[in-house]
């Protein structure tokens, strides 16, 4: 048998098996089951969140054998040939090379004809956002006045370029960014179900850092399998991604807190010898000065991902930095983290934010010594 790609394999099939979008399946299932189902769908969300996938369970449960279902069987013609991409009844349509008014006209003249193979016809229009404005005009009066056989799945990761009168004859459905501790619990099942050895570290590097994608959360777990002989290691995630370890936001910190230039810097040059990314380094102590913030301020571990010794001994860092110095140089990273895409020498920007936030630490520190 051929190898199938990871994302691939994991694709969901049932609305069941749809990961951390509770609201969107709640809704889908409820409207099959009062058969109050609209003939234009508007599903919204990011990236690798499940908007096509789901879209294509609908239009299973839709076409069936068995009937019109939220339990389609998967095993029918109907559903392995919507599952597979190839019913002539199903038109998956990517708007960001199939943009213009030609385009949208073939498709309103394929939707006068009743399906061929199955009980309904249905279109997936995904990224519609990146129709022209004259196809989006052409669209317009496909979705006001539907065949009673057809239905359309608009799917988009920019909901706010879409137009107010596609918005006004849709039923939109959002898909929200998954908590990286919702894609470690799925990707920690597919690597048991695979047999896969690995260090838990390593899953939840991998969660962090695709950034609320399930997708990409699999794709990477592919790529690590890849990288490694046998068992998914931390060191070998770190340096396949470039990630910095947990280990160097603490320092980096550290070094802020007492004032060592040249350590900070030395400890810069480190990890960007080993390939760690800058851009990325900046990205990940943002989000560490984040936590620290909430530890300070808060006594609720969920709220952050740490857990046991490594939780005791941020939340004793965060107990001992100065509160406004704090709040500062999350500010000072915030905006070095809206220059990286425009930075040349993002190494050299991470240098200049580290300087920064010493001289913002040391003028906080000098505050309270001279306040009564």
């Amino acid at each position: 048998m051929s190898y199938r790609a990871l994302p691939l394999k994991y694709r969901p099939r049932k609305l069941s098996d749809v990961c951390g979008q509770e609201p969107v399946v709640t809704s889908l299932i409820n409207c099959f089951n009062r058969k109050n189902i609209p003939n234009v769908f508007l599903f919204t969300g990011q990236y690798g969140s499940g908007k096509t996938t789901t879209a294509r369970i609908a239009v299973s449960m839709l076409n069936c054998e068995k009937g019109v279902s939220i339990d389609p069987c998967g095993e029918c013609m109907a559903c392995k040939k919507i599952q597979n991409g190839v019913s002539i009844d199903v038109q998956e349509i990517d708007a960001a090379t199939n943009r213009g008014i030609g385009d949208i006209r073939s498709l309103k003249e394929s939707s006068r004809y009743a399906p061929v193979e199955m009980r309904y016809k249905a279109i997936i229009l995904d990224e519609c956002h990146q129709l022209t404005s004259e196809a989006n005009n052409s669209l317009l009066k496909l979705l006001e006045e539907p065949p009673e056989n057809l239905y359309i799945f608009l799917c988009t990761t920019e909901p706010r370029e879409i137009l107010p009168t596609i918005h006004s004859r849709c039923q939109r459905y959002d898909f929200k960014k998954l908590d990286p501790m919702v894609i470690y619990e799925y990707i920690k099942g597919i690597c048991d179900r695979e047999g896969l050895e690995y260090e838990d570290e390593a899953l939840k590097v991998i969660a962090k850092m695709s950034n609320g994608s399930l997708r990409d959360a699999i794709k990477n777990i592919e790529s690590l399998r890849n990288y490694c002989d046998d068992k998914l290691l931390k060191e070998k995630c770190y340096r396949l991604f470039g990630v910095p370890e947990l280990a160097f936001s603490y320092k980096f910190v550290a070094k802020i807190m007492s004032k060592k230039f040249t350590e900070g810097f030395l400890l810069i040059n480190e990890f960007t010898s080993k390939g760690v990314s800058p851009v990325l380094m900046i990205k990940e102590l943002s989000s560490y000065l984040r936590d620290l913030m909430v530890l300070r301020v808060s006594k609720e571990d969920s709220l952050v991902t740490y857990s046991g010794p490594v939780l005791e001994k941020i939340r004793d860092q965060a107990n001992n930095i100065n509160s406004i110095a704090l709040m500062k140089i999350m500010k000072l990273f915030e905006n070095a983290l809206s220059l990286t895409d425009y930075n040349i020498q993002p190494s050299h920007l991470l240098e200049k934010v580290f300087v920064e936030s010493v001289i913002v630490y040391v003028e906080e520190e000098m505050k309270n010594e001279k306040s009564p």
